[in-house]
């Protein structure tokens, strides 16, 4: 009897050990599956799971701090990121794929609307209308420049402008820009002014063309804000480094509800026929590769101001030397004397836009030789004496030879031509185009252009 309670007595803390330590083996193999099996099991099967396309996907990582869990987290960012850079993927395709098709549609509404803008500036120049008729003309030409703005804001949207930064002074840029919204002030009533805080400005080291058509969009809608009797300030200031430009008016201001949603593509609160939601956003697109941020807010007195920044140049000597040598060159300084009677060809395969240029350049006091394409041209300018044509002005894109092509072979046999080329097309964002306008070097006017622009550069030729 004393035997056995020994042993009943002694076997109980035997007994409790082994339930202990097998409540410590069930804890700690709970333990171990729940934080080293579970979630390399988790890992492996989200891993599975995108390597067979899938992306929505996550290892749900338990908590805790150790290498295990750090690893199902970084996995769980690194499917984030696939995601995030997948959609922007897909996304730059659509835009890819949209914008070849509207570089196609550009190139074939630039050229109707070049030869209507022409005629109408053809027209323009005479006396002879009555005041209703040089109405309803100014009204045409009004609408084909708004019709011009839209298609190179789309193609502005479709696909980032190409930068062609070089030195300018700030001040300039914005008196073109305001220059070139005359019509606009026409139309809406209301009166731009330009300012500057400073007698001196630092030269700024910009894509001119895309500033100025930043501060052509922002013109605009301020114009169309403000309205009848309004008006439109543009200032510029220097803050170092940067020039800070800002576009204010007098209208209405910016609604508290639009704010957040100014920026999107496509979204616009004008009315139909006022603008297409495009303006601010290519805006925005074109500050940001200045490395800026284009900002609004409502003034204290009524309406809005947008302002942006841009970079000062770091060479302030070179910069003036580059301006200055611009200058010289579009005053004509290295130009051959103008003489009446001069031959300019005109290549083309649109008549209506040869028709147009023939008109203007004969008004002008040039003579006009004409070739519907790039191999009749050839044909003409290879054989042609030295000094015959003071310009040759071609369309990029015709059906045999193309202008590309033409400036390749003027280029290796008569340089002396092709240095007198002048580019002229309504398709200015394709790969090649881009590529060619590169390495060419050649003045560019891009459909439909202003007259006056291709005055400048015949001016210019050698």
């Amino acid at each position: 009897m004393i035997a056995i309670a020994s042993w009943r007595f002694g076997g109980r803390p035997a007994a409790c050990l082994c339930v202990v330590a097998l409540a410590v083996a069930v804890l700690l193999a709970f333990a171990f599956s729940r934080n080293l099996v579970d979630p390399l099991q988790r890992l492996q099967d989200a891993t599975s799971a995108m390597a067979q396309g899938q992306r929505d996907v996550a290892t749900v990582a338990a908590m805790g701090n150790d290498e295990i869990t750090a690893l199902t987290r970084q996995f769980d960012a690194m499917a984030a990121r696939v995601r995030e850079d997948e959609a922007k993927l897909v996304q730059s395709e659509k835009l890819s794929a949209v914008g070849r098709v509207v570089s196609g549609i550009a190139h074939e509404l630039n050229n109707p609307l070049a030869a209507i803008l022409h005629f109408a500036e053809n027209l323009l120049s005479e006396d002879t209308q009555s005041t209703a008729d040089r109405e309803m003309l100014l009204s045409v030409a009004t609408q084909a420049r708004r019709a011009r703005a839209i298609v190179r804001d789309l193609l502005s949207f479709v696909r980032a402008r190409t930068q062609n930064q070089e030195a300018a002074d700030i001040r300039d840029v914005m008196r073109h820009a305001a220059e070139g919204v005359a019509p606009v002030e026409v139309e809406t009533g209301a009166i731009v002014s330009v300012e500057s805080q400073a007698t001196e400005m630092p030269y700024v080291l910009i894509d001119e063309g895309g500033i100025e058509q930043v501060l052509t969009n922002l013109i605009v809608n301020g114009a169309q804000s403000a309205g009848a009797g309004g008006t439109v300030t543009v200032t510029v200031t220097s803050t170092g480094d940067r020039v800070r430009l800002s576009v204010s008016d007098t209208g209405p201001g910016v609604p508290d509800e639009v704010l957040p949603r100014i920026f999107e593509p496509f979204f616009t609160t004008k009315g139909p026929g006022k603008g297409t939601g495009l303006g601010l956003s290519v805006s925005l697109g074109i500050v940001e590769q200045h490395g800026g941020q284009l900002t609004v807010e409502n003034r204290p007195t009524g309406g809005a101001t947008f302002a942006f920044d841009v970079p000062v140049h770091p060479d302030q000597e070179a910069a003036a030397a580059e301006i200055r040598e611009r200058a010289e060159h579009t005053n004509g300084s290295v130009s051959g004397p103008r003489v009446d009677g001069e031959i300019v060809m005109v290549i083309d395969d649109e008549e209506s836009i040869r028709a147009a240029l023939r008109l203007f350049l004969e008004r002008s006091g040039w003579r006009v030789e004409e070739a519907e394409s790039g191999r009749a041209a050839l044909a003409m300018l290879l054989t042609a004496p030295p000094n015959r044509y003071r310009a040759v002005i071609t369309d990029l894109t015709m059906p045999d030879v193309t202008g590309i092509e033409l400036h390749d072979t003027l280029a290796a046999t008569r340089p002396d031509l092709c240095a007198r080329l002048i580019i002229s097309t309504g398709e200015t964002i394709s790969d090649t185009v881009v590529s060619f306008r590169a390495r060419s070097g050649k003045p560019f006017l891009e459909k439909p252009f202003e007259f006056d622009a291709l005055t400048a550069l015949l001016e210019q030729m050698p």
